[in-house]
């Protein structure tokens, strides 16, 4: 039987979106696999021109009210129960990340629709920083919505170990009770990967303007030493950037392909022996760059100063770290194919297809489990 889902977001825009991608690369799969039919509501106001219009029906809230919402639900169900799947990121719904319309209206919805399956996947909690910054101050307030929210859920999932365990923490529940499910790869993957031994000595660089500073300032001297050691001859560098990246980093020609189509951007990688990213590595599972190459075989490479061992990852086994004061590594053959396989076999049981399975299974659970108080 045909379920008709609410998937909220915080917006539907033409521009890349990293939860509104993840959430109709879910909304596809569930459809495909599970009978499960999507309705977006989007929850930002955007002007016209800014607006993703394709297949899936999609309702923008007229603005970011608990009545606007509440309105705009009742009005896609009629007053038939119709579950709902709610992505979490806190500042895409409002600024300063404090969107407290969209606990009450959920609350609002909620008192109407008791036994109504409630799934939430939690993209963030809420953001720490020094005393001086907003985030400080913000960060009790956005923790208090996601508890707020929390306690509406039937089912809730966690991009992260460590955020799985607080919202247990939070609720007093047992261990477990909260899904850590790392994201999927937002351009697909591939089943097969060329071995990295067999692949060309490339270096991919994957990311956003702000990856700029850290590789091509920052750390460049210690990329350069890497790829010497390493015999790399190839730097491809892709995405967005304000400036062009040298033209050689060591021997390593630098190509430097812009935004691309993701078409392209699998072929680049799935060639590609390693790939480079600047992220924290103790949230690597919630990183959809590092998901992606552990998704095409590419051997992940993360610029971070954490230990980055969570979620069953282990830096020199299933991918590698490089602190400020590290020094070159040097891979062999083995060590390239072990590696390898690692990051692969670690992905595999959060692919996009294992996602959608685990959540087409907790919206058709039985009502029986419905609210938290």
């Amino acid at each position: 039987m045909t379920i008709t889902l609410i998937q909220i977001v915080p917006r539907r825009s033409i521009s890349p979106e990293g939860v509104g991608d993840y959430a109709r690369l879910i909304a596809e799969q569930l459809l495909r696999d599970h009978d499960i039919r999507t309705v977006f509501v989007s929850g930002s106001p955007l002007p016209p021109q800014e607006r993703l219009r394709d297949e899936w029906e999609t309702h923008e809230l007229a603005d970011r009210t608990s009545a606007a919402l509440r309105t705009t639900l009742d009005g896609i169900s009629g007053g038939a129960p119709m579950p709902i799947l709610l992505h979490l990121s806190a500042y895409g719904y409002q600024r300063k990340g404090t969107p407290l319309w969209l606990a009450t209206g959920l609350e609002r919805w909620r008192r109407g629709n008791a036994a109504v399956p409630f799934v939430t996947i939690f993209h963030e909690l809420f953001a720490t920083g020094p005393i001086w910054g907003s985030a400080f101050w913000l960060g009790p307030v956005q923790a208090w919505v996601a508890r707020r929210i929390q306690r509406l859920s039937t089912a809730g999932i966690a991009t992260t170990g460590p955020y799985a365990a607080l919202l247990e923490n939070w609720l007093g529940e047992p261990r477990g009770s909260t899904i850590a499910l790392p994201v999927f790869s937002t351009i697909g993957d591939i089943e097969d990967p060329i071995p990295a031994m067999e692949r060309r000595a490339t270096l991919a660089i994957f990311g956003r303007a702000g990856i700029y500073d850290a590789v091509y300032r920052e750390r460049i001297a210690q990329i350069e030493a890497f790829v010497t050691a390493n015999k790399i001859d190839e730097i491809v560098d892709i995405g967005h950037r304000t400036e062009a990246p040298p033209a050689m980093i060591g021997a390593a020609h630098v190509r430097s392909l812009g935004e691309v189509s993701a078409a392209l951007l699998r072929d680049e990688l799935g060639a590609a022996r390693f790939g480079l990213l600047d992220y924290d590595a103790d949230r690597l599972a919630k990183s959809t760059i590092f998901a992606a190459y552990c998704a095409h075989g590419t051997i992940p490479i993360c610029l971070s100063e954490a230990a980055g061992q969570n979620d069953g990852l282990r830096p020199g086994e299933n991918y590698l770290r490089l602190g400020a004061s590290d020094v070159t590594l040097v891979l062999d053959d083995a060590a390239l194919e072990t590696l390898q396989h690692a990051a692969k076999n670690w992905y595999h049981p959060h692919s996009l297809k294992s996602s959608a399975d685990v959540i087409g299974r907790l919206l058709r659970q039985s009502s029986a489990t419905t609210g938290r108080n």
